[in-house]
This record gives structure tokens, sequence and C-alpha cells, in this order.
């Protein structure tokens, strides 16, 4: 069922590739033997691929709220705002950072900080990879953050990998866990 998914609603280019070699062959066919009957034949692969684009816009699957959520969180973290963030953590949220373990006030209060410290001025979204298993989930997601503050003469350039757990709950995906994010150097 993932499969079907992920190739028919979230990622459908190898459905489309398939679509348009079948329409080649068709057209082909067609132009050997001018039956009329091949001629409605091309009219298969492109409302097939028609339906397939209707469908994947029409029906938003659980990886797909799970990266709308993360990226409407990141928009907000470099507006400097944690409404997102608020929004997507659970009530019984548990998060590690910097060898310390928050709940969801003391994650709020430390993003509140953090906004104080540094500004954000750039989150990009370089990876996500989200497994899905019913109404849990994990996600890994690789940023590269451009941060200002005070303390630095010059913005500094960040890789930052996040571990999360979330949990879908009235058909709402909150992220429950959070593990200690992971830094690299910079980014060219």
């Amino acid at each position: 069922m993932d499969w079907l998914t992920r190739n028919f609603l979230e990622q459908p280019l190898y459905v489309y590739l398939t679509l348009a070699f079948a329409e080649i062959a068709l057209a082909a066919w067609w132009y050997e033997t001018r039956r009329r009957k091949v001629l409605y034949l091309l009219a298969v692969p492109v409302l097939l691929a028609g339906g397939v684009f209707a469908v994947s816009r029409a029906v938003r699957t659980d990886r797909e709220m799970i990266l709308a959520a993360a990226r409407e969180i990141a928009a907000d973290v470099q507006a400097g705002r944690t409404d997102a963030l608020d929004k997507h953590l659970t009530d019984d949220f548990t998060g590690v950072y910097r060898g310390m373990v928050y709940d969801k006030p003391g994650a709020m209060a430390l993003a509140l900080a953090e906004r104080g410290r540094y500004r954000v001025e750039g989150i990009d979204v370089a990876s996500a990879e989200v497994e899905l298993f019913g109404r849990e989930a994990t996600m890994t997601v690789r940023t590269r953050m451009r941060l200002h503050s005070a303390e630095l003469a010059a913005g500094v350039n960040v890789n930052v990998t996040f571990e999360l757990e979330w949990l879908k709950s009235n058909g709402v995906w909150k992220i429950r866990r959070a593990g200690e994010p992971r830094t690299a150097p910079g980014f060219p």
C-alpha cells in the first residue's frame, strides 16, 4: 500500500513516464496500422495521466501532512515566531537539547530564549525522510540554517539534523518526541 501511495499520490513521476512510453508505443502502432481503434486508444494514457494528476492533488497523504507541518515550523522559526511549534507539539512532548530533557512548556521557553539569542536568517529543508507506522511516524529532517547573533561578527551557516517522532491524533500530526539535534559545520 505504501508503494501505491508514494507512486500515485506523492511522487507520480514514474507513473507519468510509464504512461508517456505507452503513448509513444501506441502512436507508433497507430502510425504503422492507421487503425481507428488504435487512434482511440491514444486517449487512454492521456486520460489516465489526468486522473493521476487530479487524485494526487486532491488527496493529502499522511507523509505530505507531516512534511507540511515541518515546513510550517521552519517558516515560523525563520520569522521569529513559535506559533507553529506550539501547534505541532503534543501536550506530553519530550525533547532533548544540549543534554537536558524538556517538556512542551520548557521547549517553548527554550525556543523563545534561543530566538532572543540568534536571529535565523534562513532555514532550508535539505532532506526529509518519513516512515509511517499507522498513527505513528518517525522523521529525519536535515536542515541548513543561516544564523546571526550579536556575539558573531558575521552570520554562520550550520547543518542541523533532527530526529522526530510524530503521533496522529484526531486527524492531526504532532511531534511527540524530539531527539538531540545534531549539528555539522557550515555549508558552502
